[in-house]
Protein backbone atom coordinates (compact mmCIF):
# COMPACT_ATOMS: atom_id res chain seq x y z
CA UNK A 1 0.00 0.00 0.00
CA UNK A 2 1.11 3.22 -0.63
CA UNK A 3 2.87 6.03 2.24
CA UNK A 4 1.90 9.08 3.90
CA UNK A 5 4.21 11.55 5.43
CA UNK A 6 2.48 11.25 8.83
CA UNK A 7 6.01 8.85 9.48
CA UNK A 8 5.93 5.16 10.28
CA UNK A 9 5.28 5.08 14.25
CA UNK A 10 1.97 6.64 13.31
CA UNK A 11 0.64 4.15 10.67
CA UNK A 12 2.10 0.78 12.07
CA UNK A 13 -1.20 -1.47 12.98
CA UNK A 14 -2.05 -2.60 16.98
CA UNK A 15 -0.61 -5.91 17.21
CA UNK A 16 1.65 -5.97 13.86
CA UNK A 17 4.58 -7.53 14.52
CA UNK A 18 7.67 -5.10 14.08
CA UNK A 19 9.61 -6.18 11.04
CA UNK A 20 6.99 -8.37 9.37
CA UNK A 21 3.63 -7.35 7.37
CA UNK A 22 1.01 -10.05 7.41
CA UNK A 23 -2.33 -10.92 5.50
CA UNK A 24 -4.72 -13.38 6.96
CA UNK A 25 -7.18 -14.59 4.42
CA UNK A 26 -10.21 -15.76 5.95
CA UNK A 27 -9.86 -19.48 5.54
CA UNK A 28 -6.68 -18.46 7.81
CA UNK A 29 -4.04 -18.62 5.41
CA UNK A 30 -1.71 -16.34 6.50
CA UNK A 31 1.45 -14.59 4.42
CA UNK A 32 3.96 -12.88 6.11
CA UNK A 33 6.36 -10.84 4.49
CA UNK A 34 10.05 -8.30 5.66
CA UNK A 35 8.66 -5.21 7.00
CA UNK A 36 11.52 -2.51 6.62
CA UNK A 37 11.30 -0.30 9.97
CA UNK A 38 11.91 2.63 7.09
CA UNK A 39 8.57 1.79 5.57
CA UNK A 40 6.08 4.50 6.51
CA UNK A 41 3.12 2.28 6.15
CA UNK A 42 2.33 -1.61 7.76
CA UNK A 43 0.58 -3.39 4.88
CA UNK A 44 -1.18 -5.23 7.53
CA UNK A 45 -4.67 -7.03 6.50
CA UNK A 46 -6.84 -9.40 7.70
CA UNK A 47 -10.00 -11.17 6.70
CA UNK A 48 -8.96 -10.52 3.06
CA UNK A 49 -11.18 -12.97 0.76
CA UNK A 50 -8.70 -15.48 -0.41
CA UNK A 51 -9.24 -15.07 -4.19
CA UNK A 52 -8.33 -11.23 -3.58
CA UNK A 53 -5.14 -11.69 -2.07
CA UNK A 54 -2.73 -12.47 -4.90
CA UNK A 55 -4.29 -9.05 -5.97
CA UNK A 56 -3.46 -7.35 -2.46
CA UNK A 57 0.15 -8.47 -2.37
CA UNK A 58 0.62 -6.94 -5.84
CA UNK A 59 -0.53 -3.52 -4.08
CA UNK A 60 2.58 -3.72 -1.37
CA UNK A 61 4.05 -0.43 -1.37
CA UNK A 62 7.17 0.11 1.76
CA UNK A 63 7.96 3.51 1.10
CA UNK A 64 9.70 6.50 2.66
CA UNK A 65 9.23 10.36 1.55
CA UNK A 66 11.70 12.88 1.94
CA UNK A 67 11.26 16.53 1.50
CA UNK A 68 12.66 18.90 -1.05
CA UNK A 69 13.42 22.53 -1.15
CA UNK A 70 10.44 25.18 -1.64
CA UNK A 71 11.03 27.25 -4.76
CA UNK A 72 8.92 29.54 -6.37
CA UNK A 73 7.88 27.76 -9.31
CA UNK A 74 5.70 28.95 -12.04
CA UNK A 75 3.29 26.94 -13.93
CA UNK A 76 1.12 29.27 -16.52
CA UNK A 77 -0.92 26.89 -17.76
CA UNK A 78 -2.03 25.55 -14.06
CA UNK A 79 -1.62 28.79 -11.86
CA UNK A 80 -1.28 32.27 -11.75
CA UNK A 81 2.17 33.70 -10.65
CA UNK A 82 4.94 32.34 -8.60
CA UNK A 83 3.78 29.58 -6.08
CA UNK A 84 6.52 27.95 -3.48
CA UNK A 85 6.47 23.87 -4.59
CA UNK A 86 8.49 21.48 -3.39
CA UNK A 87 11.07 20.47 -5.90
CA UNK A 88 13.61 17.07 -5.97
CA UNK A 89 11.34 15.91 -3.22
CA UNK A 90 10.53 12.37 -3.49
CA UNK A 91 10.52 8.70 -1.73
CA UNK A 92 12.19 5.85 -1.15
CA UNK A 93 9.73 2.71 -3.02
CA UNK A 94 9.79 -0.94 -2.75
CA UNK A 95 7.37 -3.13 -4.36
CA UNK A 96 8.23 -6.74 -2.59
CA UNK A 97 5.59 -8.64 -4.62
CA UNK A 98 5.35 -6.91 -8.39
CA UNK A 99 5.90 -8.97 -11.45
CA UNK A 100 8.73 -6.42 -12.25
CA UNK A 101 11.52 -7.59 -10.28
CA UNK A 102 13.07 -4.45 -10.56
CA UNK A 103 10.71 -3.12 -8.30
CA UNK A 104 11.30 -5.69 -5.65
CA UNK A 105 14.25 -4.01 -4.34
CA UNK A 106 14.35 -0.36 -2.94
CA UNK A 107 14.56 2.56 -5.22
CA UNK A 108 14.77 6.03 -5.37
CA UNK A 109 12.13 8.33 -6.90
CA UNK A 110 12.96 11.96 -7.46
CA UNK A 111 9.89 14.56 -8.30
CA UNK A 112 11.92 17.59 -10.20
CA UNK A 113 8.73 19.25 -9.95
CA UNK A 114 4.96 18.37 -9.60
CA UNK A 115 4.45 16.15 -12.13
CA UNK A 116 8.09 15.61 -13.39
CA UNK A 117 9.71 12.33 -11.79
CA UNK A 118 12.56 10.52 -12.33
CA UNK A 119 11.58 7.13 -11.34
CA UNK A 120 14.06 3.43 -10.00
CA UNK A 121 17.58 4.91 -9.28
CA UNK A 122 19.74 2.57 -7.99
CA UNK A 123 22.25 3.57 -5.77
CA UNK A 124 24.94 4.33 -8.34
CA UNK A 125 22.17 6.33 -10.63
CA UNK A 126 21.13 8.68 -7.13
CA UNK A 127 24.96 8.97 -6.98
CA UNK A 128 25.54 10.02 -10.63
CA UNK A 129 22.53 12.68 -10.24
CA UNK A 130 23.32 14.00 -6.96
CA UNK A 131 26.84 14.74 -9.07
CA UNK A 132 24.82 16.03 -11.68
CA UNK A 133 23.18 18.87 -9.51
CA UNK A 134 26.80 19.23 -7.53
CA UNK A 135 27.79 20.29 -10.58
CA UNK A 136 25.41 22.91 -11.43
CA UNK A 137 24.77 24.29 -8.37
CA UNK A 138 28.62 25.32 -8.91
CA UNK A 139 28.21 26.24 -12.30
CA UNK A 140 25.02 28.37 -11.15
CA UNK A 141 27.63 29.74 -8.38
CA UNK A 142 30.50 30.29 -9.90
CA UNK A 143 29.71 31.62 -13.71
CA UNK A 144 26.04 31.97 -14.06
CA UNK A 145 25.83 34.71 -10.84
CA UNK A 146 28.91 36.49 -12.04
CA UNK A 147 28.00 36.66 -15.54
CA UNK A 148 23.92 37.49 -14.40
CA UNK A 149 25.52 40.37 -12.43
CA UNK A 150 27.95 41.57 -14.87
CA UNK A 151 24.80 41.78 -17.02
CA UNK A 152 22.27 43.71 -14.48
CA UNK A 153 25.41 46.04 -13.89
CA UNK A 154 25.65 46.70 -17.53
CA UNK A 155 22.33 46.85 -18.46
CA UNK A 156 21.72 49.59 -15.42
CA UNK A 157 24.67 51.67 -16.92
CA UNK A 158 23.04 51.77 -20.60
CA UNK A 159 19.75 52.30 -19.10
CA UNK A 160 19.26 54.93 -16.34
CA UNK A 161 15.73 55.50 -15.30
Amino acid sequence: MSGSRSGPASSRRPGARRGRGRFTTTDGTVNEGYLPDWAEDDPTEVDVPPDELAQRLALVNHRTFFEGPLMPVTAPDLWDGPQDEPVLEGSIDCNPHDPDPRKRIPVANLQLAEGRWILGLDPHQLTEIAAKLREHADLLDQKIRPALVAARDDWAARHRD
